[in-house]
């Protein structure tokens, strides 16, 4: 899964968007969205990737 999301300063962080596919694609596309909206909104945007979903639980 991967999720890009809104850090703001002193506020909590908000997921604005959610790619349920984790491939090189999704990857791309989530950056780019991040780069347009961090540049559009003059505010933070990040990229998380989790992992655990593809490779399951460290346990």
């Amino acid at each position: 899964m991967i999720a890009v999301v809104r850090c703001y300063k002193h506020t909590l962080p908000l997921v604005v968007e959610v790619f349920e596919k984790c491939n090189e694609q999704s990857q791309n596309d989530a950056q780019e969205l991040a780069k347009i909206l961090s540049r559009k909104n003059n505010c933070e945007y990040r990229v998380l990737v989790d992992y655990s979903i593809i490779f399951g639980s460290a346990e």
